[in-house]
Order: structure tokens, then C-alpha cells, then sequence
């Protein structure tokens, strides 16, 4: 211990209270990279907003079990991970406007793709037209569905779910969050899903209700339903990236079956669930928006299957298509063309603009304008339908109309998007009737998601929703993040390489030049406010208050240093924790000369000697943490040495 009560007699002179921070990064399940392998959470278990988690394998969250994820938890998902709670476990997921749960790709900035992770499925007891179904044929352990219509599966609220649904193989992917069997007792609202591999939500059975749901980019639906889903959903925002569908299947805003093929479309609870209050908005956004050749965006409404869903005081806007009715076995009241005719399926106070084009903008398959048809295969346009009782429907579905019609404010970004009707328009002043919908509904005289005389700022989105996912700084694997300084001496480095500009005076503005040090061995140096910090070593620092310090670059999964001589060394941490594997003690680094030997850090550095700062004193550690620097000794051997710290999850 002599030569650390040497360094720190030295270090003395610049050292009092505070400390670096910077949040830990916790493997959930099995492992980084360990695929579709189940784990099973046994116990239950409460994460933390002070770290960063990566979600790995299929995590279960088995019967009776709660998994509690606090508001600010960021989330991140390993290729092919999914988050599963099972047909009696619990999540209580609570996050608040102003501070979100984030779950989102482990990638980095510029590298996310729809289908980097599994997303969210979460399956209840509540009932369902099928006999213990599973979610993909299996692939996620565990079936649902049951007799209890108030099944309670936790809250999910404030959530943002980006870059999920995983494809396993063809016909057999996740979804951003797949609802299986979830009862009314269950709490979901204020949830958004970007850039999912699949459908944005889907909803297989049960009786969930549920309020202000977002879905952007969904390579195929953005709202699913299915197996006898029964809830009310109000406020809903769909929007489609016209760079983005299913490469196998048609894309479009809403699907509705009641089941997956013809000899089940009369099983009973039949799919009947309300929809209110929702803006869909297809590849075509604007009158000038271009699409790209060989897309597969399709109808904003399917209905088909033998369900019986609704839609009222809504916007349909920018699709080829608006809406089809498929599937008619025979013209008897089980089938869609039935349901139809019979008014059990009701499309009411509906505004609908599909782009100027050559095709149709409503297909009703089997269907004359006059009720019962005349025969099958038939396409027609169906304002009549829509509007055969008079004004009380309220719907308008004009064959081609570009989206200006409706006079959205502006789309003319998808990162920046403000979908509220202009106060005169057509959404504004057409009316909107709630008679026959939950009381729990709100009345709205506008139809659409979005209040016209209501800023963006101010509206149900606010605060915690973004659209622009790729480029938010998530710690792990992104290009940009935050540590926070206390007030006082601080050992910070670097926690990604900066590739413009690594100056004191950008990554520490303000910073008076003299409070940054360096130590090269023997002494300190002042760095100076023009002068460079390197990747690798770390440094001492002064703040005269509390402060949070943004740093841009490319992410490092390897953080090293030169040593010339036996001493001590002051040392940063990768972009991620740095923990103890092996189980020794000591924080996991290694050491080599030239690029053959790897050895151990106890052949270099002695045992047990990794020491960190906690503001007072010092204490050797055995975890080190994004942004922080780190004291280690090394001795013996042949110089120059190379000491290495690797990012692990």
C-alpha cells in the first residue's frame, strides 16, 4: 500500500468532495447474444433509473411474479430479445409525462432497424375465441387467454417501445406490444411503438381497454386485432414512414379479424372492439410526398374475417386506399358482409382523404350499393353506405381526395409532425357523436386525435413521446450522452471517442482551464481550456457546482493506455460498465504487449487494486462506470504496456 498512499499524499493537493456519476449498465436474462434462450424471472424483481439495462433472450416473467419498472428506465433490447409477462405475472411499468420508460434498440445512433429486438408481449387470463393459444405458433413460451374478463396483468403507461418485432422467420414475428388475453383490470395508455418489424400494437383477444396510443413506422399494421379482442380504445395516432413495409405482406393502418381463417369466423366472444378519436396517416402524408417503387402499403382499414369492429370521429388520410370489407363465405349474419349490412359493424363521423390515384378508395367484396348483393368480387365506392342514414353517420369518403383536403396543419416531417387539424377544416367543423361509445369516452367536437385550438406543446403527445428515435442517446452504443458532475473534484474520462472536437473548452464549457488536470506518472499537468483530452486516460476535474456535461462521438467498446514505466496509472471507462466477470474482486481489464500476449490484470495490476473515488475517499471497486476514471497499478514485466478496459454488458 505504499505506493497507493504515495499517489494519494499527491493526489491530496487537488482532491475534495464530489464524485462522477454515470449509470451502470445490468444484463437481464441470459446474456448478450443469447438469442431466443428462455429465462424465467422467479421472484420478484424491481429495476432502477439509475441504470441502464440490457434486455437478453426471452425474459419471462413467470406466474405470480412482478417485474416493477420505475419511471426515467431506459431498456435496451439484444437482437432477438423479448419481453414477456406470462398468463398470470405482473408488470407495474409507470412512467410519467415528463419522464418515460424507454425501451428501445441496444444499436447505436444511425445504425437502429425496425426488428433489432422482440418488443413487449404481455399475456392475461381474460377471454379469448381460441383454445390455448400461443403468441407466433410458440416462439414465446406460454399461452393465454381464460375466463376472467377484469383480469388485472399490471400498468403499462408512458412507454416508449422502439425498434421491435422480431422476425423468427415468415408469418412468425413479435409485435412493438403484442396483448394476449389482457382483462379490463389492466392499465395501458400513453404508449408509443416506432419502427416495429410488425404491427405497432396487436390485440389477440381479451377485454383490455385502453386510451392515447401511438404507432410510427410499423412495417405492417398499426393496429391488429384479433381471436375476439372486446375493448374501447380512444385517442390514437398511426403514421406510416413511406421508407419503411413489410417486405412480405400488404402495410396498413388498422387489420381486424376474428380469427385466421374461414372456419371460425362465427366462434364466439366475436372481435368487437371500439375505436374513437384516431388520426391514421399513410405513406402519403402530403399532396407532394413521394413513395417509393415496389411498396406494399395498402388499405388504411381492413375489416374482414368475421369481425364486427368500429370506427367513429375519426381521420383517415393518405392511403391509396381507405377501406376494404373482405371474407363472405356466404351472405348469412357470422360473416363480415353480414355484419356489415346489419350495421353491426359501424363506421361513423369518419373523415377520409386517399390520395388522387386509379384505384378505388372503399372495397366492399360481395357487396352491391343496394343491400343484400348481387354477387361477390364486386368493388364499389360506398359514401352511400357511409352515409345512407342521412347526416347521423357523418362520414365522408370522397374516391380521391390528396391529404390537403383535410388541412392538417403540417406533415411535412416525419421527426417534426403536427397533425392537428387546422381549426377550419373539415375535422374541426363536421361534427363528432359519442352516443352508443363508453361513457368513460371523452367528448370531442373535432374528430381525428388532435385538438385544432390546442398547441402541439400543450396536446397528449407532449413531453414524452419522439419521433425522431434514431438519433436519441440511449448511453450504450449511442453517439451522444450525459454525465452528470457533482460540485467539487471529480476522476472523469471520456466515455466514447470525440471525433470533432475533444478540447476542454467543448467537452467542459465554462471550466476554468486550471482545475483540469492529467497525470503522466510521475506528476500532474495542467490540461488547459485549448488543450485536448485523450480516449483512454482519465482526469481530475473541477466544478463549481452540479452539473450535467453532453459529449458527442462515435461509441468505444475499448478503452486503453500506453504505460512506459511501473506506476501508477489513472484510467477511463468504455462507453458501458467495465464489471467483475471473473469474479476476482477486481474490475475486469487486461493487459498485453505488442498485439499476441493477453494476460489477466493480476499478472500487471496488483490484485484488488482497482480504485475509484467517492467523493471523500477512495475504495477499490470492482465495477467501472461509463464517464468515470479509475486508478490501477502496474508493475513487473516488459515495457511499454498496453492496459485495456472492454466494454461488457
Amino acid at each position: 500500500m505504499k505506493r497507493l498512499s504515495l499517489a494519494l499524499a499527491v493526489a491530496a493537493v487537488l482532491l475534495f468532495a464530489a464524485q462522477a456519476y454515470a449509470q451502470t449498465t445490468v444484463v437481464l436474462g441470459p446474456g448478450v447474444g443469447a438469442g431466443r434462450t428462455v429465462y424465467h424471472q422467479t421472484s420478484d424483481v424491481t429495476l432502477s433509473a439509475s441504470n441502464t439495462y440490457i434486455l437478453t433472450g426471452i425474459y419471462f416473467v413467470d406466474p405470480t411474479y412482478t417485474l416493477t419498472i420505475p419511471a426515467g428506465t431506459v431498456i435496451l433490447g439484444d437482437s432477438a430479445s423479448v419481453l414477456c409477462i406470462s398468463n398470470g405475472g405482473f408488470i407495474q411499468a409507470t412512467g410519467t409525462a415528463t419522464n418515460p420508460i424507454i425501451m428501445s434498440s441496444a444499436k447505436p445512433v444511425g445504425a437502429r432497424r425496425p426488428g433489432d429486438w422482440g418488443g413487449v408481449v404481455i399475456l392475461g387470463d381474460a377471454p379469448t375465441n381460441q383454445t390455448n393459444p400461443q403468441i407466433e405458433g410458440g416462439i414465446v413460451p406460454g399461452s393465454f387467454g381464460g375466463s376472467n374478463p377484469t383480469h388485472s396483468s399490471g400498468t403499462f403507461q408512458y412507454v416508449r417501445i422502439e425498434y421491435g418485432g422480431y422476425r423468427f422467420q415468415i408469418n412468425n414475428e413479435t409485435n412493438g406490444l403484442t396483448l394476449g388475453g389482457v382483462g379490463s383490470g389492466t392499465t395501458i395508455d400513453h404508449v408509443q411503438v416506432s419502427y416495429s418489424f410488425d404491427d405497432g400494437f396487436e390485440f389477440f383477444g381479451g377485454t383490455v381497454n385502453a386510451t392515447h396510443l401511438v404507432t410510427i413506422g410499423e412495417t405492417d399494421d398499426g393496429f391488429d386485432t384479433d381471436f375476439g379482442y372486446n375493448g374501447a380504445i380512444q385517442f390514437g395516432f398511426q403514421m406510416k414512414d413511406p421508407n419503411f413495409w413489410d417486405p412480405t405482406d400488404a402495410s396498413r393502418g388498422l387489420e381486424t379479424d376474428n380469427c385466421g381463417n374461414s372456419s371460425c369466423y362465427s366462434t364466439t366472444p366475436r372481435t368487437n372492439p371500439l375505436f374513437s378519436n384516431f388520426t391514421f396517416i399513410g405513406p402519403k402524408a402530403t399532396d407532394t410526398t413521394t413513395v417509393p417503387g415496389g411498396e406494399r402499403f395498402d388499405y388504411a382499414l381492413m375489416i374482414r374475417r368475421g369481425t364486427q369492429q368500429s370506427l367513429f370521429n375519426s381521420a383517415v388520410i393518405g392511403y391509396e386506399r381507405s377501406m376494404s370489407f373482405r371474407d363472405y363465405p356466404t351472405y348469412v349474419s357470422i360473416d363480415t358482409a353480414g355484419s356489415f349490412a346489419s350495421e353491426q359493424i359501424k363506421v361513423r363521423n369518419t373523415s377520409f382523404a386517399s390520395y388522387v390515384g386509379t384505384v378505388d378508395s372503399v372495397e366492399v367484396s360481395g357487396l352491391t350499393e343496394t343491400i343484400p348483393p348481387s354477387g361477390n368480387n364486386q368493388k364499389h365506392f360506398v359514401n352511400s353506405w357511409l352515409n345512407r342514414q342521412g347526416n347521423s353517420w357523418g362520414s365522408t369518403a370522397l374516391a380521391s381526395r390528396n391529404p390537403s383536403a383535410l388541412a392538417l396543419v403540417d406533415m411535412s416531417s416525419l421527426t417534426a409532425p403536427d397533425p392537428r387539424p387546422q381549426t377550419t377544416s373539415e375535422l374541426a367543423t363536421a361534427g363528432t357523436s359519442f352516443t352508443g361509445l363508453p361513457t368513460s369516452f371523452t367528448t370531442t367536437s373535432y374528430r381525428g386525435a388532435f385538438d385544432p385550438s390546442t398547441a402541439m406543446s400543450s396536446q397528449w403527445t407532449a413531453g414524452w413521446t419522439r419521433f425522431d428515435p434514431q438519433n436519441e442517446p440511449y448511453l450504450v452504443g449511442a453517439n451522444g450522452t450525459l454525465n452528470l458532475h457533482n460540485a467539487g473534484w471529480n476522476i472523469v474520462s471520456l466515455p466514447r471517442f470525440v471525433a470533432t472536437d475533444s478540447t476542454v473548452g467543448t467537452i467542459f464549457p465554462g471550466t476554468l482551464s486550471s482545475v483540469v488536470y492529467g497525470f503522466n506518472g510521475t506528476a500532474y499537468n495542467s490540461i488547459g481550456s485549448t488543450g485536448a483530452l485523450a480516449t483512454g486516460p482519465a482526469y481530475w476535474a473541477y466544478f463549481p457546482t452540479t452539473r450535467t456535461t453532453a459529449i458527442n462521438g462515435t461509441s468505444l467498446d475499448v478503452m486503453e493506455v500506453t504505460v512506459t514505466a511501473e506506476g501508477w496509472v489513472l484510467i477511463g471507462s468504455p462507453n458501458g460498465s467495465v464489471r467483475d466477470l471473473n469474479s476476482d474482486g477486481d474490475a475486469d481489464l487486461e493487459t498485453f504487449t505488442g498485439t499476441a500476449t493477453i494476460a489477466d490484470v493480476t499478472s500487471r495490476v496488483l490484485a484488488g487494486d482497482v480504485w475509484g473515488y467517492n467523493g471523500s475517499t477512495y475504495e477499490t471497486v470492482n465495477q467501472m462506470n461509463n464517464g468515470r476514471g479509475y486508478w490501477v497499478y502496474v508493475t513487473g514485466g516488459t515495457f511499454p504496456v498496453r492496459i485495456r478496459a472492454t466494454r461488457t454488458f
